[in-house]
């Protein structure tokens, strides 16, 4: 476990675990038990037993948006067990551990990444990806208690406006990029129509990316539920989008303009499915979706520079996600000229 502060939280709630019983306390004396350190903007850990992966554990992270994040994810939790309908989305965590100090997340046998599902399956990717707009459909339509969730909206909504939030104040490539950004005037048009249009809808997972997709032979989970609240569908749509764009441009040299026929080919498959599980007033219009993404892309730029010192590839994937939202946010500016 590293000597961080983030290190030192982990290895803070591995006491937890054992003084509530979700851990052997022998197996710690022994040695057979540890906490690896996954962390990046929050404390994120993976407990071993034995050599053997049996649990993620999360302890508490600074806010964002004035909502403590590891409360949301408790709340998001609780929401989505309180339905059946919902509740096949999500992983049955142990909630408010040591008294809200930390959420644990059991393992599920032979789980991978969306991520990397699609890496080792590309033959499955238009059944996967479907699979994923239905179950963000279900999110976004499913109405009972969702009223108990706090409102939320994306931090990228605030950045043309101010400094790079708190989780990347400090980093100096992160900053350098959210200065690109405010900039580009196309990129921060985009992000404006986004903020304008933003309302509390629906409940939204808020951070949808193939890390936060679980695959796991026929079943597929949503996990991190700590940017949930109530907020835009397309948002999540455009987490969609994200994922996908990210191997086009992070591997490979040359790939295509990004613009509205590619964003529609993409998430086609996502959108038709969501489109049937939510209904046509919470699946949002092509142009709509577009603009959401370039927003998408822009957070994703920010949050690959502050990943820099501990990725080298990180700057250049930053600028390259950051390329592929100019291009597309230049295209929507000049159909909206256009349109005039």
């Amino acid at each position: 476990m590293s000597s961080s502060v983030q290190g030192a939280e982990l290895g803070r709630l591995l006491r937890i675990l054992v003084d509530e019983g979700v851990i052997d306390a022998r197996a710690v004396l022994d040695g057979r038990a540890s906490v690896s350190d996954l962390s990046r903007s929050n404390p994120v850990g993976l407990v071993h037993v034995d050599g053997r992966p049996v649990a993620v554990v999360k302890g508490r992270a600074a806010s964002v948006d004035g909502v403590d994040p590891l409360a949301a994810e408790a709340a998001a939790y609780r929401w989505l067990a309180a339905s059946p309908a919902t509740a096949r989305l999500a992983p049955t965590p142990a909630l408010d551990v040591g008294r809200g100090a930390g959420i644990v997340t059991p393992l599920m046998t032979g789980a991978v990444t969306l991520h990397e599902a699609l890496t080792s399956t590309p033959d499955a990717s238009v059944t996967l990806i479907r699979k994923l707009g239905r179950m963000l459909g279900s999110v976004h339509s499913a109405r009972a208690g969702a009223g108990d969730l706090a409102a939320r909206r994306p931090w990228i909504l605030d950045v043309p406006a101010m400094r790079a939030p708190a989780p990347f104040a400090h980093s100096v490539a992160a900053t350098q990029v959210v200065a690109e950004i405010r900039r580009r005037d196309t990129v921060t048009a985009a992000i404006a129509r986004l903020a304008q249009s933003w309302s509390p809808r629906s409940a939204i997972h808020g951070d949808v990316k193939f890390d936060n997709v679980i695959v796991a032979g026929d079943r597929m989970l949503l996990v991190d539920w700590e940017c949930a609240g109530l907020g835009e569908p397309v948002w999540d749509l455009a987490g969609v989008v994200d994922g996908l764009v990210l191997p086009l441009r992070l591997v490979g040299d040359a790939v295509a303009s990004l613009d509205r026929s590619l964003v529609a080919r993409l998430a086609e498959p996502a959108i038709a499915a969501h489109r049937t599980a939510a209904g046509r007033a919470l699946s949002p219009p092509l142009d709509a979706l577009a603009i959401a993404a370039v927003a998408r892309l822009a957070q994703t730029a920010i949050q690959l520079a502050g990943m820099g010192p501990e990725y080298r590839e990180a700057g250049d994937g930053a600028q390259r996600i950051l390329g592929a939202a100019t291009e597309l946010a230049d295209e929507l500016a000049g159909v909206a000229r256009m349109e005039l």
